[in-house]
């Protein structure tokens, strides 16, 4: 084949996207949203493309995706709702790896707890914004750091062993290191490798084994019972 009609026709197509999209972009996520969830997902993103600085530490793609791709297959219906919205209508919330938490939304959602609504957060979820400290204690967890190890293993414990083996499950993305706080249970335990896969320290394997020590929680349940926090985030490698 002639090399010079491929690239014609590349580029041709290249040109002819750039120029629809910006007609269809208008149409259909600022003058009229897309109905679908996945949909509404991908348009927040678009969206916040425009304000790149708040916009998108308040959703990351990849997680916000995730989370839809779960809840659709688990066949449960859910709304994505904004902080400003009532909570009330709702019996649990998920908080989906990187949601930064102001004051103001943090007292809204101990309210929420406060009257028997349940929430589930991961990874960086639930962080304030001004610091790298937990808005709400109703999660239960105290953060340290980063896991210096990628990936590690999660171990769960008695309650969740009905439904998973009491082995290591490899989490292929580095989660959040913390300590379960007062009244806190935790849920699973987090087991880090031996070592990193690097070219320092080399494992023909895509990964080195767990050391089979526990080093710090992977799943904690908060005082009050109606909080689950997760240190990996698991809604971005459930998309990935």
């Amino acid at each position: 084949f002639r090399y010079s009609w491929v690239l014609a026709i590349a580029g041709l197509g290249g040109l002819l996207g750039v120029l629809f999209s910006v007609p269809l972009r208008r149409t259909m996520i600022v003058e009229d949203p897309l109905p679908f969830p996945e949909g509404k997902a991908a348009a927040e993103v678009l969206k916040a493309g425009e304000n790149p600085g708040p916009g998108l530490k308040i959703l990351a793609f990849s997680a916000a995706i995730g989370a839809v791709r779960m809840l659709q297959e688990l066949h449960l219906h859910f709304d994505m709702i904004s902080t400003d919205r009532d909570l009330s209508a709702y019996k649990l919330l998920i908080l989906p790896d990187r949601i930064p938490i102001s004051r103001d939304f943090a007292k809204k959602l101990s309210k929420y707890l406060a009257r028997g609504g349940k929430l589930i957060a991961s990874h960086q979820a639930g962080l304030a914004e001004d610091s790298d400290t937990f808005a709400l204690d109703e999660l239960g967890v105290e953060y340290v750091s980063e896991s210096p190890f990628q990936p590690d293993f999660l171990v769960p414990g008695k309650e969740l062993s009905r439904d998973l083996p009491r082995s290591p499950h490899t989490m292929y993305l580095a989660g959040a290191k913390v300590k379960a706080t007062a009244g806190a249970k935790t849920l699973a335990q987090v087991q880090p490798p031996y070592f990193n896969r690097t070219w320092r320290h080399y494992c023909s394997h895509a990964h080195a084994p767990s050391t089979g020590k526990t080093a710090y929680p992977g799943i904690v349940r908060g005082p009050g019972g109606n909080t689950v926090y997760f240190t990996h985030p698991v809604f971005t490698q459930y998309y990935e």
